[in-house]
């Protein structure tokens, strides 16, 4: 601005006669034209376009009771076969003298699969079905391997273990009824125990409350009553049950939730009560207590809690009393007869006891995941009662990072000391508690490598387990036993690769050390799987 004063003063002063007023006329005269492109003419306004209703939301105008198009088949339905060749090996060692069983064998070959399929708003927009199942054939005439597995509780070597199959429907008729859900079918419900049963569920689910019906029939692989690989028996044990939760905070506003599970399974009847609280928004406590046929089984009391951004507090206190069910829903009692040596897992009878388990997570630098976790057992029952309910105290850590490249690694401990009876009245294999370990350590390390999502994975685990047998002392003139520390070595093995988006090929390698002591008969377990998996 300064600039443009100072050239009008002088084209002033250069003409004689003339001021700066005269010499400049800022006035406008006349309008400027409006300048247009030669080449684009100029429309006349077009009236306004018509307004039209947005169009509705695509479910709404675009429904088919079939899928119209191959995109729309892949929205809603689901399709999983994985298909794989398994090799299990377990080296057999007979004393000198006997003659090996012919329904045994050390190496087992078999083919196994698994398919998963399931279906969304086929037919009406309200139904879902599922269904999921494992086949497994054996090749080879032998029943038996050293290592067993569930399905040799099948009739045939070539068998399908159907897991889940069943239809669901929702959101029907009315807002008030929307809902309510129905599922018929082989499922399973997770309440106060896990239950596998074929049988109708109802449910009618809101955000203050929740009310659930089951009645149906018992599945199970092992043990009595119905067998796990046949869609129905006659002889299967019923069960019926009915839940109802309340979540207080969305009705009253009070951070407080509630809810009731009953339960019955053949003779017995199981409830349980379950009480929760969120004192603050990083805090929560909760109380659960469960009986058997009217007598108090458990109860277990926990709390969790944030400290800061990253680290997690909780602590757990349990007491189990001896009308507590032995194993599970369905094995609540020692068996007795012919049944008894077919269980895959005796426990005995429970032990009264009561356990405290403390654990503290966090993380370190941005990377480093630290777990670290105490507890305390103490058997208050029958001291000769089981010798799987010792009184013990143990000790837990666990340290993993991720690094670059896709790169991670986890090392993890755990110490445990058991206390048992130092005396037995006799050199017998009843059941007590003073046979079994002293003492347990176990160390696992695993490294794992991933070049991202659904590409190129490999990783290995490798644990190191001792184990300190306690040795009572025995009456006078009783046999002396062969007893000692045990020392075992294993570990397990994985690479995972994919085809494109959709197949994946697995491979696992598992191998134990040698079990000498423990079991003279095998010297050694190892289990190789090759597997392939296409997903739609």
């Amino acid at each position: 601005m300064k600039s443009l004063v100072v050239w009008m003063a002088v084209l002033s002063s250069a003409v004689p006669g003339t001021s700066l007023a005269h010499a400049l006329d800022l006035r406008v005269r006349r309008i400027p034209e409006k300048a247009t492109l030669a080449m684009r003419a100029e429309y006349a306004a077009q009236p306004p376009a018509p307004r039209t209703e947005p169009p509705r939301h695509p479910n709404e105008v675009r429904y088919a009771p079939l899928p119209q198009d191959l995109r729309d088949l892949e929205h809603r339905t689901i399709l999983r076969v994985q298909l794989g060749y398994g090799i299990d090996q377990g080296d057999i060692r007979r004393p000198s003298g006997t003659a090996p069983a012919p329904e045994l064998r050390e190496t087992r070959l078999y083919t196994t699969g698994d398919l998963v399929a399931g279906t969304q708003g086929i037919l009406t927009p309200s139904l879902a079905t599922y269904l999921a199942g494992n086949m497994f054939v054996q090749n080879g005439t032998p029943r038996a391997s050293s290592i067993p597995s569930v399905f040799d509780a099948a009739a045939s070597e070539s068998t399908f273990l159907l897991r889940s199959a069943y239809w669901e429907i929702r959101d029907l008729g009315p807002r008030w009824l929307s809902p309510l859900r129905l599922r018929s079918g082989r499922q399973f419900r997770h309440g106060l125990g896990l239950l596998h049963f074929d049988g109708l569920l109802a449910a009618y689910e809101t955000k203050p409350v929740d009310v659930v019906l089951i009645a149906g029939d018992r599945v199970s692989t092992y043990g009595r009553g119905s067998d796990g690989f046949q869609p129905l028996s006659a002889a299967a044990m019923k069960v019926t049950g009915a839940s109802i939760a309340l979540r207080l905070h969305s009705l009253v506003r009070l951070p407080l939730g509630a809810s009731l599970d009953l339960l019955s399974v053949g003779p017995h009847a199981h409830r349980q009560a379950v009480l929760s609280a969120w004192p603050s928004r990083t805090t929560s406590v909760t109380a659960t207590a469960r009986f058997m046929d009217g007598d108090l089984a458990r109860f277990h009391l926990g709390a969790r809690a944030r400290v800061g951004e990253k680290a997690l507090l909780s602590a757990e206190l349990e007491e189990r009393r001896s009308h507590d069910w032995m194993y599970d829903l369905f094995l609540t009692r020692p068996q007795a007869g012919d049944e008894t040596p077919r269980l895959r897992l005796y426990l005995g009878p429970v032990v009264p006891h009561l356990r405290v388990v403390s654990r503290a997570g966090t993380v370190l630098f941005g990377n480093w995941d630290v777990l670290v976790g105490a507890g305390a057992t103490y058997a208050h029952g029958d001291p000769d009662g089981s010798a799987f309910w010792p009184s013990s105290v143990e000790v837990t850590g666990g340290v993993s990072a991720r690094f670059r490249g896709g790169l991670s690694a986890g090392v993890e401990a755990e110490l445990r000391r058991f206390y048992r009876p130092e005396v037995i009245a006799a050199a017998t294999l009843a059941p007590t508690a003073a046979w079994g370990e002293k003492g347990q350590a176990q160390v696992l390390a695993e490294v794992r490598h991933s070049l991202g999502p659904k590409r190129f994975a490999a990783g290995g685990q490798v644990y190191l387990r001792h184990y300190a047998e306690h040795i009572p002392r025995l009456p006078p003139g009783a046999p002396t036993l062969r007893m000692g520390d045990h020392l075992r070595l294993g570990g397990r093995f994985r690479l995972e690769g994919w085809v494109g988006r959709a197949i994946r090929t697995v491979v696992e390698y598992d191998v134990t050390g040698e079990i000498e002591d423990l079991a003279p008969e095998l010297s050694g377990l190892q289990t190789l799987r090759i597997v392939a998996e296409a997903s739609f």
